[in-house]
């Protein structure tokens, strides 16, 4: 398989939105209202997250 040419512009917008994902699920925002305020599927915040272990506040 080739390598995949990943543009530098790509790449940090990229690292921005799993960046925002993080912080945003830190502050105990449902996965939905990230994925409309990032603007990315689902899939890709529980992707993320899956490696976190993030408190929901009660």
């Amino acid at each position: 398989m080739p390598k995949k040419n990943i543009d530098k512009s790509d790449l940090t917008i990229d690292l921005l939105q799993k960046l925002l994902i993080i912080e945003l699920a830190k502050q105990g925002v449902p996965q939905n209202d990230i994925a409309r305020i990032v603007g990315v599927a689902s899939v890709k915040i529980n992707s993320i997250l899956k490696y976190f272990n993030v408190k929901k506040k009660r």
